[in-house]
């Protein structure tokens, strides 16, 4: 990988950190985050070395702030959903329509690029699931 890919990825991924703190409700949350974030990790390093543009990355990472958001939500009010793993409970979020209801929303442009940003965590997800040829 490039410096410069190196470089952006620390600034995304410290992005995805400061968003944390936005997400937690309990103490406890901030486990899930961390965790949440790691599990993105893979999907911005793909988005860096597919090219994709700067600005686009840097609305991906916004809208996975969002995601991880609903999905700290989605725990809090569904406690047994807080036994099952953070990737499951990730690609359970997000299909080929995009992703959950985000209460940040407010315009109808941030609702399809937050839709996506999940569609294409989405596909990136089923790709990772594939067998390897």
């Amino acid at each position: 990988m490039l410096r410069t890919q190196e470089y952006e990825l620390q600034e995304y991924y410290a992005e995805l950190s400061d968003w944390v703190e936005h997400w937690v409700f309990s103490k406890a949350d901030l486990v899930y985050g961390q965790q949440i974030i790691e599990a993105f990790k893979p999907f911005i390093d793909d988005l860096v070395a597919h090219s994709v543009r700067k600005q686009k990355l840097h609305e991906h990472v916004e809208n996975l702030c969002l995601l991880g958001n609903e999905i700290i939500r989605t725990l809090n009010m569904n406690t047994a959903l807080q036994s099952l793993p953070v990737k499951q409970l990730i690609a359970d979020s997000v299909d080929e329509d995009g992703g959950p209801y985000s209460h940040a929303l407010d315009s109808q442009t941030a609702k399809l690029s937050y839709d996506d940003t999940c569609r294409s965590l989405h596909e990136y997800l089923e790709r990772q699931t594939q067998p390897k040829h």
